[in-house]
């Protein structure tokens, strides 16, 4: 099964000999699905965090946030990954399903970056420019000052959080044009994007290799611009609970905004929430 984090042998214990007078310790799951963009963060954080709690086995696959949050309403899973609020109709669903209206929690800062293929010939557009190129009303990079080459969208799949805000922030709400490519995942946008000459499309912060990346707005895609609120496309990353994390979900939860799991997110090249102060000497 795909997914963050993976345990060594099976989540049951199996059972002792009738003749050895104890107990195999409790083996306590947490399942969590969601977000692809943070797939590789979640894989770090459970594997880390198992580590450390042999008697908790993290069990996470991807699929999306639309899949995640399908899954969380259904009761199939602990924990939602998602690169987005939960929407009003989702958070409805959910108190209508198991009457809990859902939990927040803050995991990390990203910023979704608009990426181009180098022949392109340019480095900054305004957030208008790129809605043009994404819903057709430009087709040519000359018209923007760019190479002689047709514009080639490139878009995520309707389950993707990513995907979702993009639409929604940039877009307005419209939609991407029909003939726009479809990808999976944030490494197939990246990849497809190096390789088609004229392409255009979008991810995360880091980890875009043969890629051009886009200053919005005159704004950079880079941390200070996030942290600060001057890039336009910062976003926040979560994990949802249905109501108030309890067990096992707690302590990983606890474990991952504490100093350990922020020092993971920002090695895994998104933006911790907080960075740890080193104590002051003496005056």
């Amino acid at each position: 099964v795909g997914g963050w984090g993976c345990a060594s042998g099976s989540a049951t214990p199996s059972a002792a000999p009738a003749n050895i007078g104890f107990e195999e310790p409790e083996i306590r799951s947490i399942r969590v699905a969601g977000s692809d963009t943070m797939l590789h963060l979640g894989r770090r954080l459970a594997a880390a965090f198992m580590e450390g709690h042999p008697g908790v086995v993290v069990r996470v696959e991807g699929g999306g946030t639309a899949r995640g949050v399908e899954a969380l309403i259904a009761g199939d899973v602990d924990l939602c990954a998602a690169s987005r609020p939960l929407t009003a109709s989702e958070v409805q669903r959910l108190h209508a399903t198991r009457q809990v209206l859902g939990v927040q929690h803050l995991v990390a800062m990203d910023a979704i970056v608009v990426m181009v293929h180098p022949s392109v010939g340019i480095t900054a557009l305004t957030s208008e420019q790129i809605a043009d190129l994404f819903q057709g009303r430009v087709r040519s990079w000359a018209d923007l000052g760019g190479a002689d080459l047709d514009v080639v969208p490139i878009r995520r799949s309707a389950s993707s959080g990513t995907h979702r805000l993009m639409r929604d922030i940039l877009l307005a709400g419209g939609g991407f044009r029909p003939d726009a490519v479809v990808v999976a995942t944030s490494a197939a946008m990246v990849a497809t994007v190096a390789e088609v000459p004229g392409a255009i499309g979008y991810g995360r912060l880091d980890r875009n290799v043969g890629v051009h990346l886009i200053q919005v707005d005159g704004v950079d895609p880079d941390p200070e611009g996030v942290i600060s609120g001057a890039y336009p496309l910062g976003r926040y990353l979560y994990l949802y609970t249905a109501a108030p994390a309890d067990g096992g979900s707690r302590l990983f939860l606890e474990w991952v905004l504490g100093p350990r799991g922020q020092e993971i997110v920002g090695a895994t090249g998104f933006i911790p929430l907080w960075v740890p102060r080193a104590a002051p000497g003496p005056v």
